[in-house]
């Protein structure tokens, strides 16, 4: 018996939010799974529940679900900057409501509209279940983080969506979540300076930019395979202008260091490797 606003299945196929039964055969259960997902018309916000199991002359036993429906928002009203509740809505068309707080938990914040994809304060979206995503993974734009005390928390996670760029021109970067395909990541910091290196994560990317700056790549590490694990770009790598382009270090020693790259490779502008 699955609770409310959630849906089970036995083949991760048909779900229902009904009750069922499961005939036993021989004495066993002919299934070695239960499948569980939240419902299309659940309430957003947290939500939590008990599977029932019961049968025969066995007790029931609850199994626990706990989730979350996001509230979703968009920046299509005014633009008073990104940090202003006032230029998100709860529709892509802007006649929506706008958020309480951008630090409440279980909303995602849209950016779709390039013209208000701009910030002139503090962008912190860090509480649970919340995030950014950056584009509606048809139409192409650009969200930039600036560099500067007011910028994105490191604690925002961002989603980057095919056909969007993620420009990060500050030192303190944000949690990079979903990386799609189709996406360009561009590590855009320009200081030079004895703490402006940045290090590049380790991550599968699928256009990779390095612009400006000082830039690592990451140490390989090994998977349980006992295999190296390096930096992967499924299509194009570009580095533009990098004043110093190498691998990491740890202390004197240089650390084994690659990168695979599945497009094309771009050194220009005085990029030093």
């Amino acid at each position: 018996t699955p609770p409310a606003n959630f849906e089970l299945s036995t083949d991760n196929v048909q779900f229902t939010a009904n009750p069922f039964n499961i005939a036993y055969i021989n004495g066993l259960l002919p299934i070695s799974h239960i499948y569980v997902r939240i419902a299309g018309n659940a309430t957003t916000g947290s939500i939590s529940g008990d599977i029932l199991h019961s049968g025969g002359l066995a007790s029931i036993v609850k199994v626990k679900l706990n989730g979350a429906v996001a509230k979703q928002y968009y920046n299509t009203k005014a633009n008073l900057g990104l940090q202003d509740p006032g230029t998100w809505s709860s529709k892509a068309d802007g006649t929506g409501t706008s958020p309480v707080s951008l630090s409440d938990p279980n909303q995602y914040f849209n950016i779709i509209n390039q013209a208000n994809a701009n910030y002139s304060g503090p962008l912190s979206i860090s509480s649970d279940h919340s995030k950014i995503l950056v584009g509606d993974g048809i139409n192409p734009i650009k969200f930039t983080i600036n560099p500067g005390a007011d910028s994105v928390s490191s604690a925002s996670l961002i989603d980057v969506l095919p056909n969007a760029t993620l420009e990060m021109k500050n030192n303190r970067m944000p949690r990079i979540g979903l990386i799609s395909t189709g996406s360009t990541i561009d590590f855009a910091q320009a200081g030079t300076g004895p703490n402006d290196s940045i290090s590049i994560p380790l991550r599968t990317y699928y256009n990779l930019r390095l612009t400006n700056g000082i830039k690592k790549l990451p140490f390989d590490t090994l998977n349980l395979l006992s295999q190296y694990v390096s930096l992967q770009v499924d299509h194009d790598f570009t580095a533009d202008g990098v004043q110093s382009l190498g691998g990491s270090t740890k202390g004197t020693s240089f650390i084994r260091c690659s990168l695979k790259c599945f497009g094309d490779l771009y050194f220009s502008n005085g990029t030093m490797f």
